[in-house]
């Protein structure tokens, strides 16, 4: 099956369900006419309270070039990936964990963790479905990361670490292989990641806190496949290619774990 190509504008309200954006719906108020956002900024995650078209800044919680936020399924647990490349004075990024306050949508810090040993300048990860599971695809070390989730939101240990490789033509940005963004598919049995370096999308299988690579897209060469968004049956799978203006909308089998594969002209 051919893969069919959409709008950014598309893309872009279909990324905001895996939480791609800086800012999120805290989900800490029932009311339509009340939010919780939380907006990343170089230094802090800002809480900002919206009500009667009014917003407000409740709070700022120092952490460090968060590049990725997402809230657990029960709106408890904030999570965050720093896009660093050094922590405790290792050659590493790290992950952080704050409990959301009832009502208020107020942060207070749990955990913050480092990821392994070169697993530098982390972009994006994924939360589990059912949330005991971070996996976070390091682009400067090239690898993905799993780590486990305690009951009370605190981070844990690394339970897997898996190096990728790979290169393609453009020589800074395309020399080693530099996994992106990641989504778990909403049954939490497959992640979908993409790898801007190797040109390539990968399936993996996921169980018990583990990846096993299930299948291997090849995207055109040069493409840079980067952003990612799942839709909320899982039967859809979007990709933003960073050195092109392809939008991409691949049919994911959820019984196998197979990408319809892309076409390589553009739009």
């Amino acid at each position: 099956m051919t893969v069919a190509y959409i709008s950014r504008r598309s893309f872009l309200q279909s990324a905001t369900a895996i939480s791609t954006a800086a800012a999120l719906d805290g989900r800490a108020n029932g009311s339509n006419s009340r939010s919780i956002d939380y907006v990343r900024t170089a230094e802090s995650i800002d809480v900002y309270r919206t009500e009667a078209k009014q917003k407000w800044k409740l709070q700022s919680v120092a952490s460090q070039r968060p590049s990725s936020l997402t809230l657990d399924t029960t709106g408890q647990y904030l999570f965050a990936v720093n896009q660093i490349d050094e922590f405790q004075g290792f050659p590493t990024g790290s992950v952080e964990s704050f409990g959301v306050e009832p009502g208020t949508g107020h942060l207070g810090l749990i955990s913050r963790k480092p990821l392994s040993l070169s697993a530098t300048m982390p972009r994006q990860f994924a939360l589990s479905p059912n949330g005991r599971y971070l996996v976070v695809a390091v682009y400067g070390g090239g690898l993905y990361n799993v780590l486990s989730v305690q009951s009370n939101g605190e981070i844990g240990g690394i339970t897997q670490i898996m190096k990728e490789v790979g290169y393609s033509v453009h020589r800074e940005r395309q020399s080693s292989a530099h996994p992106h963004s990641v989504v778990f598919h909403p049954s939490g049995e497959f992640l979908i990641g993409t790898d801007l370096g190797a040109d390539r999308i990968n399936v993996f299988r996921f169980e018990d806190g583990h990846m096993t690579p299930v299948h291997r897209v090849p995207t055109a060469c040069g493409s840079g496949p980067a952003g990612l968004a799942i839709n909320s049956s899982g039967s859809h799978v979007l990709v933003e290619h960073e050195f092109g203006p392809l939008l991409a909308r691949y049919c994911f089998n959820s019984r196998t774990g197979e990408l319809a594969r892309a076409e390589t002209s553009k739009t």
